[in-house]
C-alpha cells in the first residue's frame, strides 16, 4: 500500500489520478497492462512536448514498474486425491470456501470433464454448478476428448481437470504451461485406488508441467464420507475460513516440496498445491520501459 501512496503523491495530476483508479480496481493481473499501454502512449507524446512533464511521467512510470513487478501472477498447481470433495459443494460451507479461495478472486473457470463412470459422473457438474452460482463468476465444461489449446484457456483464471481419460498431448501440456506462466491456476482432481488408471494420467501431466506432486496409487484410506476438522486442516491462505471439509475415500498425495492442505484421520495428505510466482510479459516490458525512462531523464538533466 505504501507504494500506492507514494505514487499518488509523486504526481499531483491526471497521471496520479489514473494510477489511483487502476490500483483500487484491484485487478492486479489486468490493470498493469492498461497502465503500460497508457504509459507508452503518454511517453512518446511527451517526447515531443514539455521535458519537465516527461520527467514527472518517468518518475510515475518507475514507481508503477516497482509496484507491478512486486505483484507477479499468483499461479497455482493444485492436486486432490479425492474427487468427492466436490460432492458436498453447496452443502458443506468449508468445501464452498476452499473452492472459492482457490479461485483467488478470479472470475472465469474452465473444467475438462473426464471419466464418467463409477460414481464420478457428477464431479465436473458439481464444480460447474458451484462456480456458476457465485456472483461475478462464470464456468464452462469442455468434454472428454476435446483438445486443450491456448484458445480454449484464453480468458480463464483457472483450469480444472477431472479424472482425464487420455494422456494430454505435448501441445496440450504446452498450452497449460503457458497458462500457468500467464498467471492462471490448474487444479487436478483424482480419485481413490479404483481409478488409478486416470490418476496415473494426472501424475504424467504433473510431471510434464514440472511439478513434484503426485497421487500415490493404491493408497485409499478413510472409506465413506468424513468431515476433516481441527488438525486435519492446515493453516494456509487457501484454507482460510475453512473449519470443516467433506471428503470420502481419497488416495494419498505426495507433495515433494509442495504444501499439504487437508489430511485424513491418520495424517495422510490428500489435497496439496505448489505456487509459482511468474512475472508476466507485460510486467517485464513495463519494468524495462521504466529503466529506459530513467536513463532518458538523466541524459536530459
Amino acid at each position: 500500500m505504501i507504494f500506492y501512496i507514494l505514487a499518488i503523491g509523486e504526481i499531483q495530476n491526471n497521471f496520479g489520478k489514473l494510477l489511483f483508479v487502476l490500483v483500487i480496481s484491484r485487478k492486479l493481473k489486468h490493470w498493469h497492462v492498461k497502465c503500460l499501454s497508457i504509459a507508452i502512449n503518454t511517453f512518446f507524446n511527451n517526447l515531443k512536448g514539455d521535458i519537465i512533464m516527461t520527467k514527472k511521467f518517468i518518475r510515475l512510470l518507475s514507481v508503477c514498474a516497482l509496484i507491478v513487478y512486486g505483484s507477479s501472477a499468483n499461479a497455482l498447481l493444485v492436486l486432490s486425491g479425492d474427487g468427492n470433495i466436490t460432492t458436498n459443494l453447496g452443502v458443506v460451507a468449508g468445501n464452498d470456501t476452499f473452492f472459492t479461495n482457490v479461485l483467488q478472486g478470479g472470475s472465469s473457470v474452465t473444467i475438462h470433464e473426464g471419466h464418467q463412470g463409477g460414481g464420478t459422473s457428477l464431479f465436473a457438474e458439481n464444480i460447474d454448478n458451484f462456480y456458476n452460482s457465485l456472483s461475478g463468476v462464470s464456468s464452462s465444461i469442455v468434454t472428454s476428448g476435446t483438445t486443450i489449446t491456448d484458445a480454449s484457456l484464453a480468458g480463464s483464471d483457472m483450469f480444472i481437470s477431472v479424472l482425464p481419460e487420455n494422456n494430454y498431448l505435448a501441445s496440450e501440456l504446452s498450452a497449460m504451461s503457458s497458462f500457468l506462466t500467464g498467471g492462471g491456476s490448474i487444479f487436478f482432481l483424482g480419485e481413490n485406488g479404483g481409478f488409478d488408471v486416470y490418476n496415473s494420467i494426472i501424475n504424467d501431466s504433473l510431471l510434464g508441467l514440472g511439478s513434484s506432486m503426485s497421487i500415490l496409487l493404491g493408497t485409499t484410506f478413510d472409506g465413506g464420507f468424513h468431515l476433516a476438522t481441527g488438525s486435519q486442516i492446515a493453516t494456509d491462505p487457501l484454507t482460510a475460513g475453512v473449519t470443516e471439509f467433506s471428503y470420502a475415500a481419497p488416495n494419498e498425495v505426495s507433495i515433494n516440496g509442495g504444501t499439504s492442505l487437508f489430511f485424513g484421520t491418520q495424517g495422510q495428505a490428500f489435497v496439496s498445491y505448489e505456487s509459482a510466482s511468474v512475472p508476466e510479459p507485460s510486467i517485464i516490458a513495463l519494468l524495462s520501459l521504466g529503466l529506459v525512462g530513467i536513463g532518458f531523464a538523466r541524459r536530459k538533466a
